[in-house]
């Protein structure tokens, strides 16, 4: 449907951007598809690795890896996965390289909430363990596409 819209809306990207992970991979071949534009894969625009928690319902991820009281601190990997700061300057390598390269061009990036958050943060000079949805500094609707 995104993808259709896009097409509808007469949508035109001088590159495309995603994440290799598989939801968002074949997204962005989706938009591929429908508008003409090749997929350059970023490894940097992966999710947060949460280690061995990784791909687990959050009821799950609590029995195997509890979290210690008051969560991760935005500077302690998640046990066998990475910190919050590390995932920021992930994106933040990402989205440099972009200014750099695509300054004056229209650019799509597909990648994942936490990623996206990331580039939200950078683009509008947040913190990097600033809320954005809710009652942080900006809401924008999002949605998990795997429940």
């Amino acid at each position: 449907m995104l993808a259709e819209r896009l097409a509808l809306e007469e949508y035109r990207f001088d590159a495309q951007f995603a994440s290799p992970l598989k939801r968002a991979s074949e997204v962005a071949e989706i938009i591929a598809g429908k508008l003409g534009v090749e997929v350059i894969l970023d490894p940097r625009l992966r999710e947060l690795h949460t280690g061995k928690v990784a791909g687990l319902t959050p009821v799950e991820a609590a029995r195997v890896q509890p979290e210690p009281p008051g969560g991760y601190r935005t500077y302690e990997p998640i046990p066998e996965g990475e910190s919050t700061i590390d995932h920021y300057a992930r994106s933040l390598s990402s989205y440099c390289e972009l200014l750099d390269k695509h300054l004056a061009d229209s650019v799509c990036v597909v990648a994942h909430g936490g990623t996206l958050g990331h580039l939200l943060r950078i683009i509008y000079g947040n913190p990097v363990n600033s809320p954005i949805v809710g009652r942080g500094y900006l809401c924008f609707m999002n949605g998990d596409t795997a429940r």
